[in-house]
This record gives C-alpha cells, structure tokens and sequence, in this order.
C-alpha cells in the first residue's frame, strides 16, 4: 500500500480528477460564500457542479454558480439526496465531493479529503465539521452533530466490531463533508431519496449511504485534515431546540427505518436502540453530560422521538406510493 502522507498536492491532481457537487435551494448568498471558498482550493477540483433542488428563487441560484464558473443543473422535485445523485451521475470526475451549501471547506480541504483514496479498498472518505468557535460551545456542538466525539474510529470496514454504530449514527462523519468514488456508481443507486432534506426524514442519509457502502465491501475513512467550517444560526435558544428537536425525530425515523426495512442490520439496530434506552453511551461518545448541557428537557425528547414515529410512516407511505405509480405508468 502507499504512504499516503507523502503524496504532494501536485500528484493528488495527476492521480485523482476531482468533482465538487454542492446541492442547493434558495440560499443563493450562502452559496455564493461557499463557492468562492471552493474558487481558492489548492489543489483545485476538475470541476465544480451546483444542483438546483427545486429552487423558487432558481434565477439566483443559476446566476451565483455561473458566476463562479460552476456547472448548473436544476432538478424538478426537492431533496437533498435526489440532489446529491444528479450531480454524481453527471460528474466527470473519478472522486465526488460533496459540500453543502453554506459550507466553507478550508483551502487545502481537497488534498486531505482525498489521499485516502490512494489506497484502493477505500470507498469514501469524510472530513472535519466545525461550527465557528464563537457561536457555540463545544457539547451544544455534539447535540447538534457537528463534532465527533474523541473516540470515533478514523477508518470502519465490515471487519470492525462496531462498525454499524460508526456508519450509521455519527461516528465517521457527516454529509456536509464527505466524498465517494465514482466508480461505486455502476453498482450502488445512491444516495437514498426517502432521507435528508427535502423529505419525510430530514436526516441521516449519509449513515444509510454509509452503510450500504460498507456491506459493498469499501472501507469509510476519516481524515481529520480536510476541514469544511459550517455556519450555525446565531444561539437563540429556540432556534437551537428546534433544529434539536428536528435531529431527534429523523433519527429515530431513521432507526424505525432499520428495524423495519433491514433484516440484515435489524438487531444491530435494536441493540443500539435498547442502548439508546438505557442511556449506554456509544463508543465514540465524549462520556456524561455536564449539568445544563442539554438543550430540551426530557418530556420534550420523548415528544421529538414521538414525532420521528409519524415522519417514518409518512415516508412508508411515500414508498409505498411510489411503488404502486410505478407500476401503473
């Protein structure tokens, strides 16, 4: 195998073309922030690609991308997934990297986002995300999901013991910072179209993406180097709670999702429910939770994880749905 560290910027160009593919929907001044900070990359990316999703202000959106020299396409229905997989499929190069909208990835981003690359049994490899130091504290972070505890693993395979948890709920990255190869397309559909933004369950289609990839056979790495600074809301309490309370719900939707719909990963995902229940922290948990930490009092968690039970049943209904059209047209 190669030694990564000693790969140069100029030979990550050579080995690797790399694709940018940032989806977006109305935040058309977030986006222009975004991409010019992917204007400064060093090394640069072969292409960069901006994913409409349904856009009511497409105009801006269009204006903003063509303005920074990316590429334009626009999707007719929203969804961050539905988004994310456009973009893939229309990419040339042979690693897709993946950015939010109102993500700033550092100038040397690409080069430690893509060196694990180097090794061919790596599938994906995720980044650093973190909030602006000033706005919140560090455990107010972790509720939210921008950091990793300091026991995550840097690398899962099928190999590895917890290598569920890790993919699944937060323990290798998150999808404002992650990049895929492209080759992996011929034989995975993509990101799943029933999760993250723009549906039933505003969240977790990474870890589902994560999880597939895994079982394909690809390990997941974790480079610690290749930082993406993701802007938060100004720390009004409610603001907080709300995008908490949201978190909580997709979650468990997504859990439910597992239980229901994975009979290979079904008691995994149990077990890790029955954790979740007796407060068992994960593995790359940061341990107890300092007093006043949490953002909403428990009754309001247990009203969170409620709501979480009816976004999944919207979504199986979606499906279901989707299903039956499908065979009629």
């Amino acid at each position: 195998m190669n030694d990564v560290s000693q790969v140069r910027p100029e030979n990550v160009c050579t080995e690797f073309r790399v694709s940018v593919v940032v989806p977006c929907r109305d935040r058309a001044s977030q986006l222009e922030v975004c991409l010019s900070a992917v204007s400064r990359l060093d090394p640069p990316p072969a292409e960069v690609i901006v994913v409409d999703s349904y856009s009511r202000s497409g105009d801006a959106v269009r204006e903003v991308a063509i303005r920074n020299s990316a590429r334009y396409l626009r999707v007719e229905s929203p969804g961050l997934s539905l988004a994310r997989n456009v973009g893939s499929r229309s990419a040339a190069g042979n690693i897709i990297a993946f950015l939010d909208d109102d993500a700033v990835p550092a100038r040397d981003w690409l080069l430690h986002l893509v060196r694990p690359f180097i090794d061919p049994h790596v599938g994906c490899v995720t980044g650093r995300v973190e909030a602006p130091p000033d706005v919140l504290d560090g455990r107010e972070c972790e509720l939210l999901g921008y950091v990793r505890g300091y026991n995550s693993p840097t690398s899962i395979s099928i190999e590895d013991a917890n290598w569920f948890e890790a993919a699944c709920f937060g323990g290798i990255g998150i999808g404002p910072n992650l990049s895929i190869r492209k080759s992996i397309f011929s034989e995975w559909t993509g990101f799943c179209e029933r999760l993250g933004l723009g549906t039933s369950i505003l969240g977790n289609e990474e870890g589902y993406a994560f999880l597939e990839l895994i079982r394909l056979g690809y390990t997941i790495k974790y480079a610690s180097g290749a930082l993406v600074t993701h802007p938060v809301p100004m720390p009004e309490r409610t603001i907080l709670q709300r995008r908490y309370h949201t978190n909580l719900a997709a979650s468990t939707a997504f859990l439910l999702m597992l239980i229901f719909e994975e009979s290979g990963c079904r008691w995994r995902a149990l077990k890790y429910l029955l954790g979740k229940l007796g407060k068992i922290s994960t593995l790359w948990s940061r341990g107890k939770r300092p007093q006043g930490a949490r953002l909403i009092p428990g009754w309001h968690v247990t009203l969170a994880r409620a709501s979480g039970l009816l976004c999944y049943s919207r979504s199986l209904a979606t499906l279901v749905r989707n299903k039956r059209n499908s065979r009629s047209a």
